[in-house]
């Protein structure tokens, strides 16, 4: 153990980018959204407010829930980034998708790019699929 303070373990669910780890992985991931308290984020069920609609409201009871809501997205999209492994060329296109949901609307980041990162997994793997530098198509 380090002795800096605060550093410790962390624990991930690796996600390779490969279209077969996906179910086993996503089922994985929600679970530990559940107990995270992120799982309604990761879902859709529960949206999460942008930097600009956040900033605009007024203090009170709406503002300390959007506040919570705001900080379980950040947890899942900071599980989300440290899970997927950048060993192969699907995990690192998986990990640019979901690092390049930070957005000026979503600044921290959208706990929900998995699922845009699933789509381009399954295009970049389908055997119609070519990439030119680093793109997908």
């Amino acid at each position: 153990m380090s002795e800096v303070a605060g550093e410790g373990t962390i624990k991930v669910i690796p996600f390779s980018g490969n279209k077969r780890d996906w179910p086993i992985w996503s089922e994985k991931f929600l679970a530990r959204g559940d107990l995270k308290g992120y799982k309604d984020i990761l879902t859709g069920k529960v949206k999460v407010p942008s930097d600009e609609e956040y900033d605009d409201m007024s203090e009170g009871d709406m503002k300390k829930k959007a506040k919570a809501v705001r900080k379980s997205n950040k947890d899942a999209f900071i599980d989300l980034l440290l899970s997927i492994t950048a060993d192969s060329e699907t995990g690192r296109i998986a990990f640019q998708i979901v690092k390049g949901s930070k957005t000026k609307a979503l600044s921290d980041g959208d706990a929900r790019a998995m699922e845009e990162a699933q789509q381009q997994i399954r295009v970049y793997q389908s055997p119609e699929s070519v990439a030119v530098e680093g793109e997908v198509y």
